[in-house]
């Protein structure tokens, strides 16, 4: 067994490779002859002297693997045998040899249900109105029913990414998908605000852990010296249905059914629900539930609910719902920061956590974290606030507006692919993450000249710079953490990202929902109008959009209001400016680690094989046959 230090590490501790090792991290040493048995000393057990090469660009120093001590039995443990039989874990079975057409149909699986899951959490942002106006919702009811599917999401995202190294990706993907499922059929079938709001929080739970666990999948059933081109595809898709989704959403509301928003789920997930029983065939760990049951940590888990939830709630409606010095924002954005911080000193102790200290063990993996939450901020409040511009300031009708999102559409959704390739050829990926910051940087900034009168050249040219660079940041910022991490951790490194990505997104959604709001209510009280001409207060901005043509007022004074509209979006432009600027330093302190691991995960795919053929490969890797 190899044992090598992680690269800069912050809690000093030493992670275990698995018996798989690079060849470009184990160093050459002559081959001794050992005693097979193995000895023991002062406590810690050894079977051989081994030896790994620190982890590091500039050091190539061999050191001695340090042995760990012998695990300590517990004094107050009292069951009997029999119970100690059901509480051990067999290991996994080993991964098999892929077959191609079974992981090409495995990962189309992967690919439907990461689709349908982003197509969802942007759908309603512009059929909105509609909805609100047939549903006859209040400003309040139409602010849930906006949020609440991407606030379930954040908040039972960690949990089935825990949830399913314990009880087996598949198991909770069924789960998630019955979830997704249900809450589209609650939404079809809504005929009032509350059933709505409520179908579209049990989407978000279920749509949550899909986003997760399609990439958390996907980490197992490749190795990382493959992965980061199948890391593209599936952002790819992921990128795609949070692009059309808008576009599909205004399609169905204006020329169809609203309904159909919801019900557009039932046949793609009914493709999925067919490929993946039949291919995606994974590792089962058949230890008992009674075993399964004890890993739980289920004080983190209740600490994370309420915590996320306290913390997410006062984001969203601060500065909407309520102002931010009021105490319906204070008290449940304090408590939830310090339930969260009780959280974080909490999961050093469980025996399963739900985030695992060692994740952000590396300069590497934790800058990458970092980076996946400023890119979910920027690449949300480019969906939301640019077909919000289109909308308010150009003064588009919903259709209109997300066809005007054309050109970044067509920009992000290939980027991620091309990205990876990229990444797949030089196996060298730092220089695209540098490439994604800059043009972020550059496009968030060219997106600042955009105002109510801007012409249909220059918004469609300032839209490729950052979609190309989002769309690159998406494929590259998940290879620098699979290849600082271990192949028993790269799934749940993975789910970590995911959800880091997620907070932004949402921390993105709210930040500029506050913003907008409280510009768009300090240029209100500037304008002058007639006295016949009734406007909203900011919390209305949003369903006034289809008014201000109607409205008897000077060719001047609609300028001033269309100006309502570009210049709170302007500002978040800024912000998002700076936002890309501090991920791009950020990523100079990243490390190049190697992309040739050939390991697979422990809930790898198998493929059932002709015995002979099975048994073939079995002597040629060494091992007994079947």
């Amino acid at each position: 067994m190899l044992w090598r230090y992680e690269e800069m590490p912050i809690f000093g501790s030493l992670n275990r490779l698995g018996p798989q090792t690079s060849k470009l991290e184990v160093a050459e040493i002559p081959l001794v002859e050992m005693s097979s048995q193995p000895s023991t000393k002062d406590g810690c057990t050894t079977s051989a002297i081994d030896f790994a090469r620190i982890n590091e660009k500039d050091d190539d120093a061999i050191l001695p693997a340090t042995p760990l001590p012998a695990p300590d039995s517990d004094p107050n443990e009292t069951e009997d045998k029999n119970d100690d039989k059901i509480d051990e874990e067999p290991p996994l079975p080993a991964p098999s040899k892929k077959n191609r057409f079974h992981f090409a149909l495995a990962f189309t699986a992967l690919s439907v249900v990461a689709f349908t899951s982003a197509l969802d959490a942007t759908i309603l942002a512009v059929a909105l109105p509609i909805v609100t106006e047939k549903l006859k919702m209040s400003t309040l009811e139409a602010f849930w029913a906006g949020i609440s599917f991407l606030l379930s999401s954040v908040v039972f995202q960690p949990l089935h990414t825990a949830m399913s190294d314990i009880f087996g990706r598949k198991a909770i993907l069924y789960l998630c998908i019955l979830f997704f499922v249900a809450g589209s059929l609650i939404v079809g079938l809504a005929q009032n605000a509350e059933v709505l709001i409520a179908g579209r929080t049990i989407q978000g739970i279920g749509g949550g852990g899909i986003e997760a666990l399609a990439e958390i999948i996907l980490t197992d059933i490749t190795t990382l010296k493959e992965r980061p081109k199948y890391i593209g595809i599936l952002g790819l898709m992921w990128a795609a249905g949070s692009i059309v989704g808008p576009i599909i959403g205004g399609v169905f509301a204006e020329y169809v059914t609203w309904r159909w928003i919801a019900w557009i789920n039932l046949p793609l997930m009914a493709v999925a629900m067919i490929l993946i029983p039949l291919f995606l065939t994974l590792a089962v760990d058949k230890s008992s539930v009674r075993s399964k049951l004890k890993r739980v940590d289920y004080m983190g888990m209740a600490l994370l609910i309420v915590g996320l939830t306290s913390f997410v709630l006062a984001l969203c409606w601060g500065g909407q719902l309520f102002r931010w010095n009021r105490w319906q924002t204070i008290f449940p954005l304090v408590g939830g920061l310090v339930l969260l911080a009780v959280l974080a000193r909490y999961e050093k102790y469980p025996r399963e956590p739900i985030f695992k200290y060692r994740l952000f063990a590396t300069w590497t993996s934790t800058l990458a974290f970092f980076g996946s939450f400023i890119q979910g901020i920027l690449i949300w409040v480019l969906v939301y606030y640019l077909v919000l511009y289109f909308q308010g300031a150009l003064q588009h009708a919903p259709l209109q507006s997300a066809i005007d999102a054309f050109p970044l559409m067509f920009t992000l959704t290939p980027s991620a692919v091309i990205c990876a390739v990229l990444i797949d050829k030089t196996r060298r990926y730092l220089w695209t993450v540098w490439l994604g910051w800059v043009l972020c940087t550059v496009g968030f900034g060219t997106m600042i000249l955009l105002d109510n009168k801007t012409s249909r050249g220059v918004y469609s040219i300032v839209q490729i710079a950052p979609g190309v660079g989002t769309g690159f940041l998406l494929s590259a910022l998940a290879v620098p953490v699979q290849a600082a991490m271990s192949v028993d951790d790269a799934g749940l490194a993975m789910g970590t990202q995911v959800f880091f990505r997620a907070v932004g997104a949402l921390v993105g959604v709210a930040f500029g929902s506050s913003v907008f709001t409280n510009e768009f209510s300090r240029a209100l009280q500037q304008i002058k109008l007639p006295p016949n001409v009734n406007l909203p207060d900011a919390t209305d901005a949003v369903f006034f959009l289809t008014s201000i043509d109607t409205l008897d007022i000077s060719a001047e004074t609609r300028s001033q209001l269309l100006r309502l509209y570009a210049d709170p979006i302007k500002l978040i432009w800024i912000v998002a400016t700076g936002l890309a600027g501090v991920g791009l330093i950020s990523s100079l302190f990243m490390k190049e680690l190697t992309l040739e691991r050939e390991e697979l995960g422990r809930q790898a795919l198998q493929v059932h094989e002709a015995k002979s053929k099975s048994s073939e490969d079995s002597m040629e890797n060494g091992s007994p046959g079947p």
